[in-house]
């Protein structure tokens, strides 16, 4: 009985876990969007630590508050706008499962998104928004005679209750729906008028007086002495009745939204001039809320603002590019606008000198970027900055009078032997030196003297700070970097400025409204530290500190694992491929090799609404398919090495064709597919794995890995022959191998060097240009691909000769007699120089059919499929 009894137990235990099991899987491979709605809500409160039944008796609480009329629906639309977007073939962005935009969907609770998002117009902090939706949920819910003034509610316990759901859900709006680019309508132009800096009443005082004018009898009255911006279009968009503002007796604005008989009138007393102060300083007025009850006003509520600082400004939300804040004090010394031209010529002067740069191949690191020398004078060199961008920026143009700065931009002070030469000697030893995981203000003190145009802008800047240091005879650059400093505030708006332009590059239209600029800062002075002393432009950082102004996340540097030395392996290091924060990523155009990729304007961005994810488990026939994104917040995906396949070379041995072999070339038959996974690497980081498939190979292959390659440089610029020999067709000039694309995506960058004999090898003097003392190999053997079709498979080659000397044959501008000499005198690549005998790298030569296709049908098809 006790064996039965243990053994029923057992099966009990077992039928539970496979239930939960089964359970678990149809939860998760679900297609009910309420299921899918349930799952959203419960990852986002395990990633806020919030407890359900604390989000239970908030949202009972605020059910049914208030209700966006027509122009707030209009807004609540747009946001509701879902679906997957696809911005490139093999990455999808699906639409934020956060609160904040899940609570949209709802009519009952949407009049928090919409409140929260008109209110980050006007209010920079999201605890003055909480403030202002937890008074107006604790004031409908609390008894008429409870409190009436603001200090009253601040106190109470009840507010105390739900204001933590209240930060979450106010700072999720922002996150995931303001900084994602569905900002509310703005005042109109009529209403603007009346005062072109903008009063707003503070957060306690809004929230009560939402409350009064919105829960108030038929006819309420709103008068003040000035126009008050926020509680105007609260009402703008959430009365479902008659608005009129009037000002000084005139009425302005007089408008109906919705089907009640309700009538609310803003009395404003007087316009405010256009230019100056509208309010003394330190002095406050007062506004009051009234009744008109029988032709009598019954007063209600009063509260008192103070004046703007500013002109009217929508702090909160997605801001223009070079919009930046203006913080200089007005007891300096010099105006604020004499230090704000100053600061826009030093930006534009340094950004005009930086995008004419030359840029070289890279020496002596393994992810995506160029080597520089830190001078224009450089001869024959076809690629600067501003090519690799993929716009010119519009700093640029900025348009004022000319200030008067040092004429030298740059001047290198990092190693006394360094005179721009950039050969693989200089670039070890100077990367020996390069420390990137230095503080903010070292890296600082360490770039400073390597602009003298900057030092010369602080000097000037100095003039004007009246803080002690500024004020003694130190000129230690350590003065700098006291906060509070006019030098410090001027300093950190010439790096922002910078940074904008850096975005500008990249193609971003806008920027996020940050509450910190930190981060951005930290970005591109550790751009520029890279610049100076580690001689490189990384795709990394330049792409990171694009992300930074335009998402507004954190800056992550990458870390010493993604920078190698010499000596060590260079095959396809990880490089970023995108990042996302909140509703908002930015993708590498480069990831989509199904087209052509260039190294002009390589430096990119690809801007898109959602979370970053691919698509798994489709069935193309029902149209079901699931979405596997990013669940984090903020997130970076890096690419995945590529896959090594030594050990099935080494096994399986590829026969050589002996010298003098006739080598005719056919087209490349092989089909080719490929799919994409996304794979946790580590916290709030992810790997991307592009799996490339043939008929009998498949492999992970690093995408970043074909513009690396580029970067170093390809063979191939002509022939005298161009027309009357064969680019299909020519004798063998040494032991070779040909390579269908299914081989060569099983064995290239695995493959071994093979000595070849005298009698096979091809005589290097011939091969080398007179005068040419650049490095060449004496041994090696030569790689043929077939004719390849498509750009998928050329840019999968690439990637695969990645450490070799590698020729791309356009099969018109060469013909094949000649592409084999080309390749014997090609240059290996820099990294390759100072390798052993036995790493010397293969001659690739990619031959590429005159006419590419995307090559993909079946992929192709199964991503219309999806769409549709």
């Amino acid at each position: 009985m006790a064996a039965q009894s243990s053994s029923c137990t057992e099966f009990a235990v077992s039928k539970r876990v496979l239930d939960l099991t089964t359970a678990a899987l149809n939860i998760s491979n679900s297609s009910n969007p309420l299921v899918n709605g349930a799952l959203e809500l419960g990852q986002w409160l395990g990633r806020e630590r919030l407890n359900r039944y604390e989000l239970a008796e908030f949202l009972s609480k605020a059910k049914g508050l208030a209700f966006p009329n027509e122009i707030g629906q209009q807004f609540c639309e747009k946001v509701k706008e879902s679906g997957l977007q696809n911005p490139l073939p093999h990455i999808f962005l699906s639409q934020s499962g956060s609160l904040g935009r899940m609570m949209v969907q709802d009519p009952w609770l949407c009049w928090i998104v919409s409140s929260s998002a008109l209110l980050y117009q006007f209010h920079d902090s999201s605890t003055s928004i909480s403030d202002v939706i937890c008074i107006f949920i604790t004031r409908c819910k609390a008894a008429k005679e409870d409190f009436r003034y603001e200090f009253d509610i601040l106190q109470r316990p009840d507010m105390a209750q739900i204001r933590f759901v209240t930060d979450k859900i106010v700072s999720s709006v922002w996150l995931n729906v303001v900084i994602a680019g569905h900002g509310t309508i703005t005042l109109p132009q009529e209403l603007k008028a009346i005062c072109p800096r903008g009063h707003v009443l503070p957060s306690p005082v809004l929230g009560l007086v939402m409350h009064q004018l919105h829960q108030g009898g038929p006819r309420m009255i709103l008068q003040s002495r000035h126009f008050l911006a926020n509680i105007a279009l609260w009402l703008l968009l959430h009365h479902h009745g008659r608005l009129v503002v009037v000002v000084s007796g005139r009425i302005i604005f007089d408008q109906d939204h919705g089907h009640s008989d309700k009538e609310i009138e803003l009395r404003v007393a007087q316009y405010c001039p256009e230019e100056g102060p509208c309010i003394e300083k330190d002095t406050t007025h007062r506004c009051q809320v009234l009744e008109d009850v029988g032709g009598e006003e019954k007063h209600f509520q009063s509260g008192t603002y103070e004046g703007p600082s500013q002109p009217y400004q929508a702090p909160g939300v997605r801001q223009a590019l070079y919009d930046i804040p203006k913080l200089y004090p007005s007891s300096s010394r010099a105006s604020k606008s004499s230090i704000q031209l100053l600061v826009k010529c030093t930006a534009q002067r340094v950004m005009q000198w930086l995008l004419q740069v030359p840029l070289f191949t890279p020496a002596a690191f393994s992810t995506f970027g160029f080597q520089v020398s830190g001078t224009h004078e450089v001869e024959n060199q076809k690629l600067v900055i501003s090519d690799a961008l993929s716009r010119i920026p519009g700093i640029l143009n900025f348009k004022g009078a000319d200030v008067k700065l040092s004429s030298v931009v740059y001047a290198s002070v990092q190693d006394d032997h360094d005179d721009g030469d950039i050969s693989m000697c200089s670039s070890a030893m100077s990367l020996k030196k390069f420390e990137p995981d230095l503080g903010e203000d070292r890296k600082i003190e360490e770039v400073l003297p390597c602009f003298p145009i900057l030092q010369d802008f602080l000097q000037e800047v100095k003039a004007s700070c009246l803080c002690p240091r500024c004020q003694s005879k130190d000129e230690t650059i350590k003065t700098l970097l006291q906060p509070g400093c006019l030098r410090r505030v001027a300093f950190n708006d010439v790096m922002l400025l910078m940074a904008h332009g850096i975005a500008d590059g990249f193609g971003c239209d806008d920027v996020s409204a940050v509450r910190e600029v930190d981060s951005i800062i930290e970005s591109i002075v550790a751009l520029l530290h890279d610049f100076c002393m580690g001689k490189r432009v990384a795709w990394d950082t330049w792409f990171s500190t694009a992300a930074c102004v335009y998402l507004g996340c954190p800056f992550k540097y990458p870390s010493k694992a993604d920078i190698r030395g010499i000596g060590t392996s260079f095959l396809g290091g990880t490089t970023y491929a995108a990042i996302q924060y909140g509703n908002l990523s930015v993708l590498a155009p480069w990831l989509d090799l199904t087209k052509e990729v260039k190294l002009q304007h390589c430096f990119g961005l690809i801007q898109g609404k959602g979370t970053v994810g691919i698509i798994r488990n489709h069935d193309d026939e029902h149209g079901v398919f699931q979405f596997k994104g990013v669940e984090e917040t903020f997130a970076i995906v890096l690419t995945q090495d590529t896959e090594d396949t030594s050990s099935y070379v080494d096994r399986f041995k590829k026969p050589t064709m002996p010298k003098g072999t006739i080598l005719d070339l056919e087209d490349d038959r092989t089909d080719v597919d490929y799919d994409v996974f996304l794979a946790p690497a580590d916290q709030n980081t992810y790997r991307f794995l592009y799996r490339v498939s043939s008929e009998n190979h498949n492999r992970i292959v690093d995408p970043s890995a074909t513009v690396v390659r580029l970067s170093r440089g390809t063979g191939g610029s002509g022939c005298p022959h161009k027309g009357s020999e064969s680019s299909k067709q020519a004798n063998l000039q040494q032991a070779s191998y040909i390579y269908t694309f299914d081989e060569v995506l099983g064995r290239w960058s695995n493959l071994e060097t093979i000595e070849t004999d005298e009698e096979n090898a091809m005589p290097t003097e011939s091969t080398k240009p007179e005068g040419d003392d650049s490095h060449h190999l004496e041994d090696g053997s030569l790689h043929f691909s077939t004719l390849l079709d498509s750009h998928i498979k050329v840019n999968v080659a690439l990637a695969l000769a990645l450490n070799d000397a590698v020729v791309l044959n356009d099969g018109i501008s060469s013909c094949l007699s000649c592409v084999q000499i080309q390749a014997r005198s090609e240059t290996m690549p820099l990294c390759q120089v100072d390798a052993e005998e036995e790493d010397r790298p293969n001659r690739m030569i990619v031959n590429m059919h005159p006419n590419l296709s995307r090559g993909l049908t079946k992929a192709r098809t199964k991503r219309q499929a999806i769409r549709s």
